[in-house]
C-alpha cells in the first residue's frame, strides 16, 4: 500500500494539474488534519471496547479511501477540496490505528519474542515498500495498462487498496483477550506528566520538533521540484526516491 499507493499520491496530484503549490500542500496538510482526527482514538476505544476491532475498522476505512481515488483516476480529476478530504481520511484512519495497534501488539507479542518478531516484521515491511515503489515506478514510466485500467494510477490505487484490505483480513484473524481492556489506562494529562517527568524523553521532544519543522519546510515540494521543475520522467523519479 505504501510503496505503490501512498508514495505516488503527490505525483498523482501533479498529473491531474493541481500545480506545484497545491501538490505540496496536499502532501502535508492532510497529514496535519489526519493527526487531529486521531485525537478521537481514546474516546472511540472507550466505546468500541476492543483495540482489535478499532484497528481492523481503521485499516478497512483506510482501504476504502482508495475507492474514490480509483474512481477519479479512471474518470475525471477531483477538485482540490475533494482530494484534500479523501487524503485527510486516509491519514486520519492510518494514524488512529497506530496507538491501538501498539497497545494490542505489546500484549499479543511476548517480551522475549519482541526483538526477534519486530525486526523480522520491519524487514518484511521494508521489502514490501521497495517492491511496491519499484513496481509502481516501472508501471508509470512505461505507461503499463492492464485489462480495464485506462490509467496507471488507477491500477496502482486498486493494488494499494487491495493490499490494505488483505492486511485488514489478516489483522482480524489475530487473537485479542477482552481482559486486556480492563487494564488501567492513563488519561492525556496524566500520560503527559509521566512523559514530561523523564528528562531524556523531554530532551528528545525538543530535538524532534525543530528537526521535523525543518524537514517539512522543504519535503512537501521535493516531488513538484523533481517532476515539474527538473522534468524527471517517472523512472528517474522512482530511482531518486
Amino acid at each position: 500500500m505504501v510503496g505503490a499507493g501512498e508514495t505516488y499520491l503527490p505525483a498523482y496530484s501533479l498529473s491531474i494539474g493541481m500545480g506545484e503549490i497545491f501538490a505540496g500542500v496536499l502532501a502535508t496538510l492532510p497529514i496535519v488534519s489526519g493527526a487531529f482526527l486521531q485525537l478521537i482514538t481514546p474516546r472511540g476505544l472507550q466505546r468500541v471496547q476492543s483495540h482489535k476491532h478499532w484497528v481492523v475498522a481503521s485499516s478497512v476505512l483506510q482501504a476504502l479511501t482508495f475507492i474514490p481515488l480509483i474512481y477519479f483516476s479512471a474518470t475525471r480529476a477531483p477538485n482540490f477540496w475533494t482530494l484534500f478530504f479523501i487524503l485527510t481520511l486516509y491519514w486520519g484512519s492510518g494514524f488512529s490505528s497506530g496507538p491501538a495497534w501498539n497497545y494490542w501488539m505489546g500484549r499479543l507479542v511476548q517480551v522475549e519474542e519482541g526483538n526477534r518478531f519486530f525486526s523480522k516484521r520491519a524487514r518484511v515491511s521494508q521489502l514490501g515498500i521497495l517492491i511496491g515503489l519499484i513496481g509502481g515506478g516501472v508501471a508509470l514510466h512505461n505507461k503499463v495498462e492492464i485489462g480495464p485500467f485506462s490509467s496507471v494510477f488507477t491500477m496502482l490505487f486498486v493494488f494499494a487498496g487491495a493490499c490494505r484490505l488483505i492486511s485488514s483480513l489478516i489483522l482480524s484473524s489475530q487473537y485479542f483477550d477482552p481482559q486486556w481492556n480492563r487494564e488501567p489506562k492513563l488519561g492525556f494529562r496524566a500520560s503527559w506528566k509521566v512523559f514530561w517527568a523523564n528528562k531524556s524523553k523531554r530532551q528528545f521532544f525538543f530535538y524532534l520538533v525543530p528537526f521535523q519543522a525543518a524537514v517539512f519546510v522543504s519535503s512537501p515540494f521535493v516531488t513538484p521540484y523533481m517532476l515539474a521543475q527538473v522534468k524527471m520522467d517517472y523512472g528517474t523519479y522512482m530511482a531518486a526516491i
